[in-house]
């Protein structure tokens, strides 16, 4: 991917264009072994130019998309935070 990432910006500093890392996203994740949840990448892994990629993080770390805010796993909504929030309350004996 950080070839393929590198490839493509030289294309477009051939043609005039310039990436910005700081309004670029990407989404980590590494697989486990069998019967293992894949994990979510927290640290960045790709550069631009010596800039860092900021990863999506599972509950922070968003970006907005045609109005909407996401995450690694998807859309953010108010209902999924509040299910989210009152399940780990409830695992940790609120």
């Amino acid at each position: 991917m950080g070839y393929l990432i590198e490839r493509t910006v030289r294309f477009l500093n051939k043609r005039g264009l310039q990436v910005n890392a700081d309004k670029c996203m990407t989404i980590g994740m590494e697989k486990r072994y069998k019967g293992e949840k894949s994990k979510v990448v927290t640290k960045p892994i790709f550069k631009i130019k010596g800039s860092e990629i900021p990863l999506l993080g599972h509950l922070t770390n968003t970006t907005k998309y045609l109005g909407m805010k996401f995450i690694s796993i998807g859309l953010i909504s108010a209902i999924s935070i509040k299910e989210h929030t009152l399940n780990t309350l409830n695992l940790q004996g609120y």
